[in-house]
């Protein structure tokens, strides 16, 4: 599409096709305000049956998992799954471990949230790999000039090092 004539059959087109999108926008953003709320009741972060005024208007239902952060703060959340709304309140349960952050707050949003899937396996912890002298350690080639060796890295170090091209 020419973009520098938008007189007459091209002008029509292109104005449709955005108030189009332009609608189809209006739309995701009405309906992604449904997912989210925000509330200014005194909640404190912890495990238990928790409820928060959102106002009327969400789609939360009974079984839905919901996040409530901290509005600035997003690592003090609780998550819980949803027992009942009625708009305003939405009512719902923080099971153990399923928060994070401390004390009473009263600036919350709310968003939908995923099921929590299954515990996944666990390693063994870091282990010591072959060449290492110290557990917790790796072995990293240091080149000086023309000679390499071989020494010992703590996991996590900054560790810098050069290419040599051959």
């Amino acid at each position: 599409m020419d973009f520098t004539d938008l007189t007459g059959a091209a002008g029509n087109d292109w104005f449709e096709k955005w108030q189009t999108l332009l609608q189809r926008l209006t739309t995701l953003t009405d309906e992604f305000a449904l997912l989210r709320g925000e509330s200014t009741t005194a909640m404190t972060v912890g495990a238990g049956a928790k409820t928060l005024d959102v106002g009327t208007g969400g789609a939360w239902r009974a079984d839905d998992v919901v996040v409530a952060y901290k509005r600035g703060t997003p690592s003090t959340f609780v998550i819980g799954t949803v027992d009942d709304y009625d708009g305003p309140d939405l009512e719902f349960t923080v099971e153990s471990g399923d928060f994070g952050g401390a004390g009473e707050h009263d600036d919350w949003i709310v968003v939908m949230a995923g099921r929590r899937g299954a515990q996944g396996p666990q390693g063994d912890g870091v282990p010591t790999p072959s060449g290492a002298t110290d557990a917790g350690k790796v072995p990293v080639v240091n080149g000086t000039g023309d000679g390499y060796a071989l020494t010992n890295a703590t996991l996590g170090a900054k560790i810098a090092a050069r290419t040599r091209a051959y």
